[in-house]
């Protein structure tokens, strides 16, 4: 049980830091992490209607690899990849080294915050009490990411096809420009 007490409490924020990361950013990782962000974003709609339609709309919990998160896969991947690997010709290769990044951190159920490790684990984030029900709930949901990611690393037409669209300096059909996007 928490309590509420009247004292000021100090919390730590590195979105400055996040935000000088992101800012130094190439091209390739730019569009490699929007790339990440909108094709998470239409296997959550495929996997939610999915689980819906099985379960009933009360009883799922729905599926979503936040920006966050992946940002922090992110940068953790881009430490273990060689910037000569951030090619604009090697999207797909990109894409497939951050997923698995995402699926070594979801087996682990411990995706680890880039600036204090494992010792502040984001998918613990959802969690008061670290009850056996709570961690039953957090089992679920990495579960869920991980038979997610799974069927789009397995769906290698999906990821080309949306890849072979960023040929452009512009993502094609996409009101935006990569250098404006905000992460």
């Amino acid at each position: 049980m928490h309590q509420i007490t009247s004292e000021p409490v100090w919390r730590i924020s590195f979105s400055l830091s996040e935000k000088l990361l992101v800012d130094d950013f190439t091209m390739a990782q730019r569009k490699c992490f929007l790339l990440l962000k909108i094709i998470l974003k239409a296997l959550a709609v495929d996997i939610n209607t999915e689980l819906e339609e099985e379960l009933g709309d009360e009883n799922f919990i729905p599926f979503k690899v936040s920006g966050f998160l992946l940002k922090h896969t992110m940068f953790w991947t881009m430490e273990e990849v060689n910037l000569d690997e951030w090619r604009m010709n090697n999207l797909h290769g990109c894409i497939l080294h951050v997923l698995g990044k995402l699926q070594i951190f979801l087996k682990d159920k411990c995706i680890p915050h880039y600036f204090f490790g494992k010792r502040k684990n984001l998918l613990h984030g959802d969690l008061i009490e670290n009850t056996k029900e709570e961690m039953s709930v957090l089992d679920g949901k990495c579960k869920m990411m991980l038979d997610g990611i799974g069927r789009l690393k397995n769906n290698k037409y999906l990821l080309e096809r949306i890849i072979s669209c960023t040929n452009n300096e512009h993502l094609v059909g996409l009101p935006m420009e990569l250098e404006n996007i905000t992460f």
